[in-house]
């Protein structure tokens, strides 16, 4: 039992020393590694097969318009729809005010209705665009020439319009109801000049 007590404690021993000198070759593989690594990292990476690209110079003003066109122009047709029937109510409402047994078959009433209505039928064809134009002026008709001006004691005008205060409050409220129909258009007719400006 002693012989045996003496060769199972070197054995013990030997693989002690074969453990101790395995640590500095692991050290040293390790130095190796993060070595390896760091100078990779520093390096740029390439993919297998791909090109190498060469620094392009900045593009004029004109090329980057070219490369990146404007979105296109976008409006509801069903926000212009009610843009142009606030606008119309706004006109009937007026001229109920100022002119007694106004229905909406007067001529007063139906001769500009039948002109919108023909206007909002080209903005849902191809004419979109000469539609677009057309409905801004005539919101800014309606609220230059019919809210603003036509309550006011100009001498131009063939009639005298009363100077009461409840004969402003329909032209005010005239003129807030192109509001609506002048914001869609405007925002619509500058999308259009920024996507195509050497039509305008």
């Amino acid at each position: 039992m002693g012989t045996l007590d003496r060769q199972v404690t070197w054995l013990f021993r030997s693989n002690a020393v074969i453990n101790w000198l395995w640590i500095p070759a692991i050290l040293a593989c390790d130095v190796r590694l993060r070595r390896d690594l760091r100078s990779r990292r520093g390096a740029p990476r390439r993919q297998v097969g791909a090109r190498r690209r060469r620094p392009t110079e900045a593009l004029p003003d004109h090329a980057q318009e070219v490369a990146m066109p404007s979105p296109k122009p976008q409006a509801r047709t069903q926000t212009v729809l009610a843009a142009a029937g606030l606008s119309w109510l706004g006109l009937f409402v007026h001229n109920i005010a100022d002119l007694p047994g106004q229905t909406p078959l007067s001529p007063e009433t139906a001769y500009p209705a039948v002109a919108l209505l023909l206007i909002v039928v080209a903005w849902l064809s191809v004419a979109r665009r000469a539609a677009a134009w057309l409905l801004l002026g005539w919101g800014w008709l309606h609220l230059v020439g019919g809210a603003v001006l036509s309550v006011l004691p100009i001498p131009l005008w063939p009639f005298q319009p009363p100077q009461t205060l409840r004969h402003y409050a329909f032209h005010a409220l005239y003129g807030v109801l192109q509001a609506p129909l002048l914001i869609v258009t405007t925002r619509y007719v500058r999308q259009l000049r920024a996507r195509h400006p050497a039509r305008q």
